[in-house]
């Protein structure tokens, strides 16, 4: 709910939200409509870039995982 609150508070911006592990997870289950600890069967890195896209009332995963700033 607080992220449907970000993204409708902001249109048309780029927001960066930072974040811990588990609710980037439960994040991730929710945009993707699956159970809750399915989002544990996916890889997380640290210090990842994950982007998600807001539009129309709806959440889309667009990037997961990209560790390539830290090459």
């Amino acid at each position: 709910r607080v992220t449907n609150e970000i993204a409708e508070g902001n249109p048309q911006r780029c927001v960066v939200v930072v974040t811990h592990g588990g609710f980037l997870r439960a994040f991730f289950e929710y945009v993707l409509g699956v159970g809750p600890g399915s989002g544990s069967h996916f890889s997380r890195f640290h210090a990842a870039f994950n982007a998600f896209s807001y539009e129309n009332g709806a959440w889309k995963l667009e990037t997961w995982g990209d560790v390539s700033h830290l090459e």
